[in-house]
């Protein structure tokens, strides 16, 4: 097999032209092709196949509907099929990209998703809130502003009633935009409303929590999940039912830390997070506060996710309510330009053949 550089030196393609990776001496895949553009290439959309991109040459723009990244080498994105996108590259030299189409290009046709749940139709099952109230004295992380309300209009004097209100983006139930670790992801701002609401599954590691504060979720967790329910499906929002909600609104056992000031919760393995973006997850959430266990000093969890632009949920309530799956997510963050996340009302919505637990 030549390489891919070789290749490419020996047969210089136009831009935007694509050529299919068997033609490099692979035969593993007709879905996996390989795109080199120049200057820039021109906004179409793909209408049978999603597909996801990765950047190994170049830096530039990507312009993804009504959204626009910077991408870098080692950037993944994932393009939901319909969605008009382009990019720009910014670099003196073409810009190479794999792609990989699901499924491959000529496939049958995948049976349609199950719609999702408009304001028309949402009263037709239960609705279940994830979210944990605003008060002041909640858990915050370490450096996180505290929730504070005052009044500036009262019933006796104005004749109406109004706050203002200070906190933190991270304050609460709130959304982590992959901004927040990483500096060419999606501000709060840029996160879609197809990333605010998708197919819902919780993943329980209680368990392991009650052996030790510090369990995370690993792949095994996760395979023994799939064993149990099937394949966790792409745009998955994946919740992590910890049980440690159990202890809000008390910051002490919320933290849990030791004498040292080092915290002790769960969270999310560095393994496990690798392997929800390869199953092309759209959102993880946890009941902690923080998708990384307390003990953990790298982030790698948010590293990690955030390079995918899979958005992360925490301080969530209420999962143990929830079932494997079976429920629709829907978290709604403010919409704050530039923000590295912000407060979100975050909802389960069942059909009315699922319920709560």
């Amino acid at each position: 097999m030549i390489s891919l550089s070789s290749w490419l030196k020996r047969h210089p393609l136009e831009d935007g032209q694509e050529i299919r990776v068997d033609e490099l001496g692979r035969s593993e895949s007709d879905s996996l092709h390989v795109v080199q553009i120049r200057t820039k290439e021109e906004p179409h959309a793909y209408d049978r196949n999603d597909l996801v991109a990765i950047l190994k040459r170049g830096e530039g723009t990507l312009f993804l509907g009504s959204r626009k990244m910077r991408l870098v080498p080692g950037s993944i994105v994932y393009i939901p099929k319909g969605i008009t996108h382009s990019f720009i590259n910014k670099s003196p030299r073409p810009a190479v990209a794999l792609v990989v189409f699901s499924p491959p290009l000529g496939a049958a046709e995948p049976e349609p998703p199950t719609p999702v749940p408009s304001a028309g139709n949402i009263q037709g099952g239960p609705i279940l809130d994830l979210t944990q109230e605003l008060v002041e004295g909640i858990p915050l992380f370490p450096g996180g502003v505290p929730f504070r309300k005052e009044a500036v209009a009262r019933f006796e004097k104005e004749g109406y009633l109004a706050y203002r209100l200070e906190l933190g983006e991270h304050t609460g139930t709130h959304l982590d935009a992959p901004a927040h670790f990483w500096a060419g992801g999606q501000a709060a701002h840029e996160i879609s409303p197809e990333q605010m609401i998708g197919p819902g599954i919780c993943v329980s590691i209680v368990k392991k929590v009650e052996k030790d504060p510090d369990a995370v979720l690993d792949v095994k967790d996760l395979m023994e999940w799939e064993k149990s329910n099937g394949s966790i499906p792409a745009g998955a929002h994946l919740l992590i039912q910890t049980g440690w909600s159990s202890r809000w609104p008390d910051e002490k056992a919320y933290r849990n830390s030791d004498p040292k000031g080092k915290m002790h919760f769960p969270g999310i393995s560095p393994q496990g997070a690798r392997l929800l973006v390869d199953r092309r997850a759209v959102a993880v959430g946890i009941d902690t506060l923080s998708i990384d266990p307390g003990a953990s000093t790298q982030f790698e969890a948010h590293r990690i996710l955030s390079r995918a632009n899979i958005v992360i949920l925490e301080n969530l309530n209420n999962l143990d309510r929830l079932p494997a799956k079976g429920f629709t997510l829907v978290a709604a963050p403010l919409k704050i330009r530039g923000g590295s996340g912000g407060p979100a009302r975050v909802l389960a919505i069942f059909s009315r053949e699922e319920e709560q637990r």
